[in-house]
């Protein structure tokens, strides 16, 4: 494990799609970089934190809290605020990959 705060290498990240545990998932290698890469570096900004599984707020309570504050600012008449769990449309979900633990993604429609 690094030190909070030192970067990874490249090595690292060229040495990850090699291990042969991911060997299955090589052929989504152009989800799972970024993914892999926007975890390098909330760890060494916030350390082991980074890891958790939940955020350490309610981020889809604060979407959907700020709706009518959200939709008055952009000047819309509607918005939806989704749970990814809730999605069910293959082609929406294609085009909002590769979201993020607290990097929400939006799409219009």
């Amino acid at each position: 494990v690094h030190d909070r705060g030192e970067a990874f290498d490249q090595a690292f990240k060229k040495s990850l799609m090699s291990n042969p545990a991911l060997a299955p998932y090589k052929s989504n290698s152009k989800l799972l970089m970024p993914f892999a890469a926007f975890v390098i570096d909330d760890y060494t900004h916030r350390g082991a934190e980074a890891f958790e599984l939940k955020l350490p707020f309610d981020e889809f309570g604060i979407w959907n809290d700020s709706l009518e504050y959200v939709k008055k600012e952009l000047n819309l008449e509607t918005l939806e605020i989704s749970a990814w769990s809730d999605l069910k449309d293959e082609a929406l979900l294609k085009k909002l990959q590769p979201a993020t633990p607290g990097k929400p993604t939006m799409t219009w429609a």
